[in-house]
């Protein structure tokens, strides 16, 4: 018993020193909370603040990103690089979207040439670019300015994009601001006042204010704040306001450059940490009072509590909402607390930056790269067609499977890059829309950022551009259009600087002169092509411009480097002063006129041969003529030389045949028939030569008709002249028409002819050869004929050789050539799918290749008309032709052959017998007649009576005119011809066999 009181003080004192030692660990547990909750309630002011900059960023850097879209549109519009600044004026003046910002456009110099602040024809003030800038815009990037003094208004922000031209910036295109323009900003974020919100620029100096913007705009930031500026992009500090308020001040800078401060006084955040403070130490107190008598009780709840705390943490990671239920201790309620603050925080901030951007058209995101999901902005969804989801969760897959087809692997492939990187991006694509199906643009700008855990997140906006991008692919159209057209026209531009010297040149000028496409070239390099013999031309117009020439226009030759072509240029060009009256720059175009000056100078040559030599004047009026006038002359001619032949040729045949006269009058009428027949293959030709008569491409045999005219050609060279024939006994058939065969075989033989006024050998050969690719007749490759002509003579020289095939081109003497036989035998080449080409040399003399492609099928043999039966028809032919010897002479080939005839002088006349009855089995008409034709006297008279049987008759070749279902016979025709005419149309139509 004695013990006891020792034992009962012994338990006393360790119950003692154990629950001291209790209230010990819970003091110093409760100290331990309060002061982590005192740093989770600083650690999420600071990250509120933070966030609330970060926004402030990424709002202003999308206003940034609208003004690049805009000045890169308008530096690529084409009234910009023409100079029509009114034009420009007023794009610009659509581009501004309110009063406080402007678009200027100055040159190198500083002068202003557009500024929309002004009245349109308001003299515009010359800017001062700072040193170095223009250094930097020479760079080609874009650049903004910090807070500066303006012409117009006293501080101005500015967006500066280069117009480069030949590695400089020529023009400088920039929107300007007024500090007030960003205010909306701040103003949309909802600050309270009580909290300072400050956009700083690059110097370090304030751009705008929430509070007190009119006393602190334009001055320096603190000492702290602008070294912390200098050496940090983004971070939160303790600071003093520029009222000397002690603050926490979070800071974030942006692309653009400027830096955005938001700042709390700290009296706001220690009394949230007091608060705090207190009560932890009444929830400590509790503890420890009731320590004992809960302890068992207390293990449970705290359990419980932990584990709804947990669960609250995961929902806030996951952004969901915490559903956290308080558990009736302090400690853990208060962080329960907080984490919902946090969560109603984050909620906070984002429906600020939310209103922030839903004005402007701009999405946010932020996303966890390793959980592929992230918190989207409802106009991130609305922006990408997707129904917002409650809790505003987007995952990388709803992203990925909008994306259009044609940009997913670009887009995905600029992703990854930029993630692995972890730098900033921008990028533009395509998407089609879920809800719509419609295909819009998109531009995404954001970051990629390293957490402490490793983990990447990626911040960014998104905006719908499709409106931008449909006036960019309108304005690249445009320029496209405007090159096709010039080089659709043959007309190049340039441009030259009057103050640099430099230039800059299209394409089509740089073709135009041989120079390759796409790079720099200075006057020497331009001017260099020109012939000697109008450099001096081209150097007094240099000269005149240089001197202050308002306009001139400049016709010059050039050798082109490649081809070694002479091709005439026709220059025109015009001086642009500036505001002041001095050259500016000097712009004009070219052109190739070599076609129109080649003609002139033919013309030129046909006046001076009509000066020189009159007595050859029809000859010359000839060469005057275009060849189409010339054409319809020689068919005219033609035309009546075959109504006079009709009935030569007609009355001779029935003399002939009728046997009248002795044997020597005999003799004489064969003599004169085989004259006439000469006399209508010469007008033959001069349809051919006229084009009169329809090119008939016909399985020709080559050698048969070389052979035919040996004689002709041989007469027409002269006994000085040597005619050796060689010709392969196995030439196959070509496609060729006989009669212009002929007609280039004495073309080509008079100019043989003439090369050789000494006499000498001409040579005329015809072989099958196989073309092979690069062959220098430019043709497919395949078998031909060969049809040369060599001769012995003077040959020509390069130049010569070169512009052999001009039309009127000749080296002959005055009235001794025309200039259109190689130009006639190669035009015939090329309309028969063949070619042309010519070997000379000066004293070697010359040979002119003719390749024709070969005919499929042989040529047909010749099939004489036989002689028709001269039994009495019983007939009666109504003959209509205008030409009283011709009709004669007809009509009595006609009666020969039994028929009764009736004459009439013109359609008319013959239309007026048959409405009075006339009955006739046969019409028989002249094509061409005053007034009405034979072809219109034919369809009426078919019109009326179907039955009749229709002949024309013609003097000229060609088929213009009649009907292809019209009988026709060409004039002038012997009886058997006639006859076999008549044979064709009276001859009863075949009956269709039956068929099984």
């Amino acid at each position: 018993m004695g013990h006891l009181p020792l034992t009962s003080g012994w338990l006393r004192l360790r119950l003692l020193w154990m629950t001291g030692g209790l209230m010990l660990l819970f003091l110093l547990a409760g100290a331990y909370v309060i002061r982590e909750l005192a740093a989770l309630s600083r650690a999420k002011a600071e990250q509120q603040l933070l966030e609330t900059t970060r926004a402030l960023s990424l709002v202003v850097d999308s206003e940034y990103a609208r003004y690049a879209a805009t000045l890169k549109g308008l530096a690529a519009a084409p009234a910009l690089d023409r100079g029509d600044w009114p034009e420009v004026d007023r794009i610009a003046r659509a581009l501004v979207a309110g009063p406080n910002e402007w678009i200027v456009v100055a040159d190198r110099s500083g002068r202003q040439l557009v500024n929309t602040r002004l009245p349109l024809g308001a003299v515009l003030p010359r800017s001062a670019w700072q040193p170095g800038v223009l250094a930097e815009l020479d760079r080609g990037a874009a650049r903004s300015c910090p807070l500066s003094q303006g012409l117009v208004v006293k501080r101005i922000l500015c967006f500066d994009q280069p117009v480069l031209r030949d590695g400089q910036a020529k023009l400088i295109v920039s929107v300007v601001l007024n500090p007030e323009r960003l205010q909306h900003i701040i103003d949309a974020q909802r600050i309270p006042r009580s909290r300072f919100a400050t956009i700083v620029d690059s110097n370090g100096i304030v751009v705008w204010r929430n509070v007190n913007p009119g006393r602190f705009v334009g001055q320096r930031a603190t000492p702290d704040m602008v070294q912390a500026l200098a050496t940090r992009r983004e971070g939160v500090k303790d600071s003093r306001s520029l009222e000397g308020v002690p603050t926490v001040i979070a800071f974030a800078r942006g692309s653009n450059g400027l830096n955005f401060l938001v700042a709390v006084p700290r009296d706001q955040i220690g009394a949230t940490d007091s608060a705090s403070a207190r009560s932890g130490l009444i929830a400590s107190a509790l503890l420890m009072a009731l320590a004992l008598l809960i302890a068992i009780l207390f293990g449970k709840r705290l359990s419980d509590a932990i584990g709804r705390l947990a669960r609250a943490a995961e929902a806030l990671r996951d952004r969901r909402a915490p559903a956290f239920a308080r558990t009736g201790i302090p400690e853990i309620d208060t962080v329960g607390k907080a984490l919902c603050e946090a969560h109603d925080a984050r909620r906070e901030s984002d429906d600020r930056i939310g209103l922030a951007t839903e004005g402007t058209g701009i999405g946010i995101y932020d996303l966890d790269l390793s959980q592929g999901r992230g918190l989207w902005s409802d106009r991130a969804f609305k922006v990408l067609g997707l129904v917002p989801t409650p809790d505003r969760i987007g995952t990388f897959a709803d992203w990925n499977r909008v994306l259009h087809p044609g940009d997913r692997e670009r887009v995905l492939r600029l992703h990854d890059e930029n993630a692995a990187a972890r730098s900033a991006w921008r990028v533009d694509y395509r998407i089609v829309r879920q809800d719509t199906g419609e295909t819009r643009w998109l531009e995404t700008y954001g970051r990629f950022v390293e957490q402490p855990d490793g983990t990447v997140r990626s911040l960014g906006i998104v905006a719908d551009v499709t409106e931008r991008k449909q006036v960019e692919l309108s304005l690249a159209e445009s320029e496209r259009r405007l090159r096709r057209s010039q080089e659709a026209g043959g007309i190049g531009s340039y441009e030259w600087d009057m103050q640099t010297g430099l230039g800059t040149q299209s394409d089509g000028m740089l073709r135009m002169v041989g120079l390759p496409p796409g790079q720099g070239h200075t006057l020497k390099d331009i001017i260099a092509p020109v012939l000697k013999e109008d450099m001096a031309r081209v150097m007094e117009t240099v000269e005149a411009i240089q001197k202050g020439v308002p306009r001139r226009e400049t016709n010059y030759r050039i050798r082109h480097p490649e081809t070694g072509a002479v091709r005439w240029i026709r220059d025109i060009g015009q001086l642009e002063l500036d505001a002041e009256g001095k050259p500016l720059r000097w712009v004009g175009i070219i052109q190739d006129v070599t076609e129109k000056a080649e003609a002139e100078a033919a013309l030129r040559h046909l006046n001076e041969t009509l000066e020189a030599q009159v007595a050859e004047r029809t000859e010359q009026l000839r060469q005057s003529q275009k060849l189409e006038g010339m054409g319809q002359l020689t068919g005219g001619v033609a035309h009546d030389f075959n109504n006079l032949l009709t009935p030569i040729i007609g009355s001779l045949d029935l003399l002939q045949r009728r046997g009248v006269g002795n044997e020597r009058e005999q003799r004489l009428i064969e003599g004169a028939l085989q004259s006439a027949e000469r006399a209508k293959t010469l007008v033959q030709r001069l349809l051919s030569f006229a084009r009169r008569q329809p090119l008939q491409a016909v399985p020709v045999e080559l050698g048969d008709l070389v052979r035919g005219m040996a004689d002709l050609i041989g007469s027409t060279s002269g006994p000085r002249v040597k005619l050796v024939v060689d010709l392969d006994p196995k030439l196959p058939a070509v496609k060729a028409d006989s009669n212009q065969i002929e007609m280039a075989l004495l073309n080509l033989a008079v100019n043989a002819r003439d090369a050789m006024p000494d006499g000498g050998q001409l040579t005329i050969s015809a072989i099958a050869e196989t073309i092979k690719p690069g062959h220098r007749s430019g043709l497919q490759p395949g078998r031909y004929v060969r049809l040369a002509v060599s001769d012995t003579g003077v040959g020509m020289d390069a130049e010569t050789l070169a512009r052999a095939i001009e039309p009127f081109f000749s080296t002959k003497g005055v009235g001794k050539g025309t200039g259109l036989g190689l130009s006639m035998v190669h035009g015939l080449a090329a309309q028969l799918g063949g070619a042309l080409t010519i070997d000379s040399k000066p004293g070697l003399g010359t040979t002119v290749e003719l390749w024709l492609p070969l005919a499929r099928r042989r040529a047909a043999p010749v099939v004489l008309p036989e002689e028709p039966s001269s039994q009495p028809l019983a007939q009666t032919a109504l003959l209509v032709d205008d030409d009283r010897l011709a009709r004669i002479s007809t009509a009595e080939m006609l009666a020969d052959l039994g028929y009764a005839v009736v004459e009439a002088e013109s359609a008319e006349d013959a239309w007026r017998l048959i409405d009075g009855g006339l009955a006739f089995d046969l019409l028989i008409s002249d094509h061409l007649m005053p007034g009405l034709s034979g072809t219109e006297l034919a369809r009426r008279v078919r019109t009326r009576a179907p039955d009749k049987q229709l002949l024309i008759i013609s003097g000229y070749a060609e088929v213009e005119g009649i009907a292809p279902d019209l009988p026709r016979l060409v004039k002038p025709f012997r009886r058997t011809e006639l006859a076999a005419a008549l044979n064709a149309v009276t001859e009863p139509a075949p009956k269709p066999q039956p068929t099984r």
